[in-house]
């Protein structure tokens, strides 16, 4: 396995580790030879947001603990009983919300938005959507598609960047949304 990021790094093997250094978008490329010589070549685009976090203040807490920044649903398992909502801007224009997938085959809904008056998720201006394994979009309660399986694993962010919300799964923009924000 021969690998090219993008951005000048490469790597080696079959699960080599890279850290991008700034934003930007990149189209990361593997190579694999067989024994016999016999190449092929695979590549994905990659877009790579802004580091750094604010710490997040939770409020209308509804159905969920709160650990430092940490919101944990306490309701059993259905849907609209359990979250809450956190009044962080995006006070340069470009900014983002990345959360790991963690239990894939729960059902989650989380995003961007300036609604805080009710629990209701149709508030979700941008709003990422899990449920059974897969990801959805949603915009103002509005479906805008699904955007394949995920795994435990997986991590998804939404995020603006020169002007237009984008969704990310891995990294990888999946979706942007045609209502600026």
């Amino acid at each position: 396995y021969s690998w090219s990021f993008g951005d000048g790094g490469t790597g080696s093997g079959a699960s080599p580790a890279h850290v991008y250094a700034s934003p930007g978008d990149f189209t990361a490329a593997v190579t694999v030879t067989d024994d016999s010589g016999q190449t092929v070549t695979a590549s994905v685009p990659v877009t790579v947001v802004a580091g750094g976090s604010a710490p997040v203040t939770w409020t209308n807490r509804i159905g969920a603990s709160v650990s430092g920044e940490v919101l944990q649903k306490t309701e059993p398992a259905g849907w609209g009983n359990g979250g809450a909502s956190s009044l962080q801007q995006l006070s340069a224009g470009d900014g983002f919300l990345q959360l790991p997938v963690g239990d894939a085959a729960a059902i989650h809904m989380v995003g961007l938005g300036t609604d805080d008056r009710t629990a209701d998720y149709r508030e979700i201006a941008y709003g990422l959507h899990l449920t059974g394994g897969v990801l959805y979009v949603y915009e103002k309660g509005v479906a805008r598609g699904s955007f394949g399986p995920v795994v435990a694993s997986d991590r998804l962010a939404v995020f603006v960047r020169d002007g237009a919300v984008r969704y990310a799964l891995n990294g990888r923009v999946v979706y942007v949304s045609g209502t600026p924000p």
